[in-house]
């Protein structure tokens, strides 16, 4: 009997404190816009006279308006045409690059980065976890072979 009573107890106790914390939850309804419905309508012609008035997920970008003449567009074509910069399709232009190191150079570079391990980390599609421990110490051991190497073309020459 005691069990039964201090189980009806606590019952009670749980569903008054659950319709309390509902009571606190209430709902509070959003403001509402204060204009009238021939506002809105007069606001939606206007939009679609503008043409400003977007539909579904779009975003209205207004028109540019150019600041040169046809004849200056037309030159600056020209004259990317004959200058190899023009971009066809959706290429993107890419000015090519001058290296500044030899072939041997570049040859005992990649002998190197192969050296130290490099260029097993970078094998395949997958970036390599550069924090890591042992790329870590790849890369330190890589740019002492650079040193290394530098420091014996500066004594050869």
């Amino acid at each position: 009997m005691k069990t039964f009573t201090l189980t009806t107890i606590i019952l009670s106790a749980l569903c008054a404190a659950t319709s309390v914390q509902a009571a606190q939850n209430s709902f509070t309804a959003p403001p509402v816009a204060e204009l009238s419905r021939a506002q809105v309508q007069a606001e939606l012609a206007e939009a679609r006279a503008a043409g400003t008035l977007q539909r579904g997920d779009q975003t209205y970008v207004p028109p540019s308006v150019s600041t040169r003449s046809r004849t200056e567009v037309k030159a600056e074509l020209a004259a990317a045409i004959a200058a190899g910069t023009i971009q066809r399709g959706d290429q993107t232009y890419v000015p090519p690059s001058v290296s500044t190191l030899s072939r041997a150079e570049v040859n005992t570079d990649t002998a190197a980065w192969r050296k130290a391990g490099l260029a097993d980390e970078w094998h395949g599609d997958a970036t390599p976890d550069i924090y890591s421990t042992a790329y870590r110490q790849k890369l330190a051991y890589y740019q002492h072979l650079k040193t290394q190497q530098q420091a014996d073309a500066h004594i050869a020459s």
